[in-house]
């Protein structure tokens, strides 16, 4: 049986595979580096997404 962090990590690579960005902030064994990942401007507003 897959333990839940290996299987947390093939979820975050799988997420990660077509976006080069978070390829930098995630490494294989699901580890993530915080200042590799897309800063976001905090004066920006959210995107409220598809409405």
């Amino acid at each position: 049986v897959p333990r839940m962090r290996e299987v947390a990590a093939g979820a975050l690579w799988a997420l990660a595979r077509d976006n080069p960005e978070l390829q930098k902030a995630i490494d294989r064994s699901g580890n993530i580096y915080a200042e590799h990942l897309p800063q976001r401007d905090p004066k920006k507003k959210p995107d409220p997404g598809p409405q």
